[in-house]
């Protein structure tokens, strides 16, 4: 190798090296970018992991607690009315998880249920009421194991079930008179010992 080629690659690695260099901070923020998208795709699915699917009489709960998604929404039976096939089914899950049947119109005749709930988009309280606080521990077990269900919120006791918490939310935004709701927990075994799960109101409710 003659002095002249010497030259030549030791020129040619020098520029190598400082095109490379020229493009560092380049390279560092396609890192950093690569990096916060991998941490906020995990948290995202963190946060969805630890979501708690909510049996309740509530209304749009979703926007009181943080991270649960309701069973079955209360309030918004109507959307399955978009979907025919599925009229059949919801009528079998409001039979056997809330107690009776959402087309059967004696039931609301024949009680202090007014006729303002009978095809209507809401999940009808004083039906429900009765036969949620008087399930036994065996009915409750079979909800939870024919629906995967494990958690209660309501704004009445339920005797049968194991209680976890007691929270307070102000009735009609009326943070003077406040609206009690009982966290339970529905076993899928009697030897089921199943821990509670934090479950918070949004800080902008727990005043």
């Amino acid at each position: 190798m003659n002095i002249n080629n010497l030259y030549m690659n030791k020129y040619s690695f020098k520029r190598f090296i400082l095109y490379r260099i020229k493009f560092l901070p380049h390279i560092f923020f396609y890192t950093l970018i690569t990096f916060f998208s991998l941490y906020s795709s995990s948290n995202r699915s963190f946060e969805k992991n630890k979501t708690t699917v909510i049996l309740t009489l509530i209304p749009y709960i979703d926007n009181k607690f943080q991270y649960v998604i309701p069973f079955l929404e209360p309030a918004g039976l109507d959307h399955y009315s978009y979907t025919p096939k599925k009229i059949d089914a919801l009528r079998s899950i409001v039979k056997e998880v809330y107690g009776y049947d959402l087309l059967d119109r004696q039931i609301y005749e024949q009680s202090e249920c007014n006729l303002k709930f009978y095809r209507s988009a809401v999940i009808s309280k004083c039906q429900v009421r009765p036969y949620w606080t008087n399930l036994s521990i065996n009915n409750w077990i079979n909800i939870s194991n024919k629906y995967n269900v494990n958690n209660l919120i309501t704004t009445f006791k339920i005797p049968s079930l194991k209680a976890c918490k007691a929270y307070y939310f102000p009735s009609d935004n009326n943070y003077a008179n406040k609206v009690q709701y009982f966290h339970y927990l529905i076993p899928s075994s009697s030897a089921d010992n199943l821990v509670c799960p934090s479950i918070n109101l949004y800080k902008h409710i727990n005043k």
